[in-house]
């Protein structure tokens, strides 16, 4: 997916929403104004990156989302505004774009809007609220929560790619860290730019002598390597005569890289390397950190936009026509998917960061299930899916109880995602000895065996997921939540036949002991 994908996205969602307003016969300047403040982000984004700005670029867009948000909320009332889902457009623009710190500062700044806001509010400062705007603010809530999933789609793509480049240069790290050499990246006038690799072997050569220094500056037979460029040649260091190097001069697009190794004679440590490897893993783990801070951010978003969704849907304001219950029930659906969507990417970040800290204790199997149950009946009812509770015997397990609904939700969400209309999704539990077994089943399409065994692979979808929302990372944490907690998990499926997935989890101790 292109970074610019998002911005072209709201774009012709603002376009669609706009001409939508006018059949509807509202006010042409209600609908101009609202719209060219709508375009203005996006636009910028755009504009910026065909001029080649820099990053600092990123800045100005951020800025621009987190002032539509605050002009759009000051319009709409203010703090109780459902376009406060705005407010979290700036730092998932930030995350799109990989800009991890950007996308926490956005958030927190958004977050002290939203509280000035709130303030003003409790203060019973007036806020403008016009009847006109209502249909406007109505439509847009539901465009952006459609934007929200493409933000969504765009910082998982970031995220895939970016685990792809590290694990390239972990892969070349690791062969790096076998064989002690130091790569040069050199302009096409033989100046160093920059390298890699252990100094060590360049024995006593400092970093400010070599970032000042050419190819000339270094050896003295640097002619020889430009006449047996891509063959290997014994090097005359110029700043030692007891350095033994060889050296292979390659042609690159922007320049040169000199591949230099210790010769024959030299016995060189592996431990500078083996320090920058270790880094570059901190590092990672860090930007995990981030993901995972920036996650109880949205999550700390996403709150309210359900609050007001059950809000509206209860109708204790007074009665709503059918297409703003529509609207409501769109905004309740997205926003509990993107919540158990942030769930699943918070729970991969922090195992990554090796920070997934579980509380073990002793919980009721069934009264953990009716719980799952009853927050997911926003999804089966949209779906007109039936989930029943199968009778059984009552037991306890050792667990973590967010993970274990964290289980159960992701289960359920997608036996109901997968099931035929008027559908039926069954869950069941069955105590053994030391295990309790708990299964869903859906009657959904199932799968072929050559897709049922990658079941619970990290972004893997089978072709049965096309024209549904997911991004395939729910399975994998449940796969990593039930082996993290000493159980494991069984997939069963076949096509025609539906899914069965069964997870089994220690039995407690505790209940074993009061009988």
């Amino acid at each position: 997916m292109s970074p610019l994908f998002p911005s072209a996205f709201w774009l012709g969602l603002v376009v669609a929403a706009s001409l939508g307003l006018i059949i509807s016969r509202v006010p042409f300047e209600i609908v101009g104004a609202t719209a060219l403040l709508a375009a203005i982000p996006p636009v910028l984004h755009m504009s910026l990156n065909r001029l080649g700005a820099s990053d600092a670029a990123d800045i100005w867009v951020v800025f621009a989302w987190i002032a539509l948000a605050l002009i759009f909320m000051s319009l709409t009332g203010g703090a109780q505004s459902p376009l406060a889902i705005l407010l979290v457009f700036a730092p998932l623009h930030a995350l799109t774009m990989g800009r991890f710190r950007l996308g926490i500062e956005a958030s927190v700044f958004a977050a002290v809007i939203y509280l000035i806001l709130a303030v003003l509010g409790s203060l019973q400062i007036p806020f403008p609220s016009p009847a006109a705007y209502k249909p406007v603010s109505g439509l847009f809530v539901l465009i952006s929560v459609l934007q929200v999933g493409v933000f969504v789609a765009g910082t998982r793509n970031f995220l895939v790619v970016r685990k792809r480049r590290d694990r390239d240069i972990d892969h070349w790290m690791a062969t790096l860290a076998e064989t002690p050499i130091v790569i040069l990246n050199l302009t096409s006038k033989r100046q160093v730019r920059s390298w890699l690799g252990d100094l060590k072997i360049l024995d006593g050569l400092s970093p400010v002598e070599l970032s000042h220094a050419n190819l000339s500056s270094l050896f003295e037979n640097a002619s020889e390597l430009y006449e047996h460029a891509g063959e290997a040649v014994a090097l005359q260091p110029r700043w030692s005569e007891t350095a033994v190097l060889d050296g292979v001069l390659v042609l690159a697009s922007d320049g040169y890289r000199l591949v230099i190794s210790a010769g024959s004679e030299s016995d060189q440590s592996t431990a500078s390397l083996r320090n920058q490897l270790e880094t570059a893993e901190n590092d990672l783990k860090n930007q995990a950190r981030w993901v995972a801070s920036l996650g109880h951010e949205l999550k700390n978003m996403l709150n309210p936009v359900s609050g007001y969704s059950d809000l509206i849907l209860s109708e204790r304001a007074g009665p709503l026509a059918d297409p703003y219950k529509n609207f409501a029930g769109s905004i309740k659906q997205g926003s509990e998917h993107l919540r158990l969507l942030v769930e699943d990417l918070m729970t991969a970040t922090k195992s990554k960061a090796g920070h997934l800290n579980l509380t073990i204790e002793s919980l009721d199997v069934r009264e953990e299930i009716e719980s799952a149950i009853k927050v997911m009946t926003w999804q089966a009812e949209a779906h007109q899916v039936s989930v029943l509770l199968a009778d059984g015997p009552d037991g306890h397990v050792e667990a973590d109880q967010r993970a274990l609904r964290q289980i159960l939700m992701n289960l359920l969400s997608n036996a109901i995602k997968y099931s035929k209309s008027k559908g039926r999704v069954t869950v069941s539990a069955k105590v053994e000895a030391e295990t309790i077994e708990i299964d869903v089943r859906d009657q959904g399409e199932g799968l072929p065996q050559e897709e049922l065994e990658r079941l619970g692979e990290a972004f893997f979808q089978g072709e049965n997921a096309k024209g549904r929302a997911g991004t395939g990372l729910g399975l994998s944490i449940v796969k990593l939540l039930t082996q993290t907690m000493d159980g494991h998990v069984r997939f069963e499926s076949a096509p025609g036949e539906g899914t069965r997935v069964s997870f089994t989890l220690p039995r407690s101790r505790v209940q074993g002991m009061t009988g």
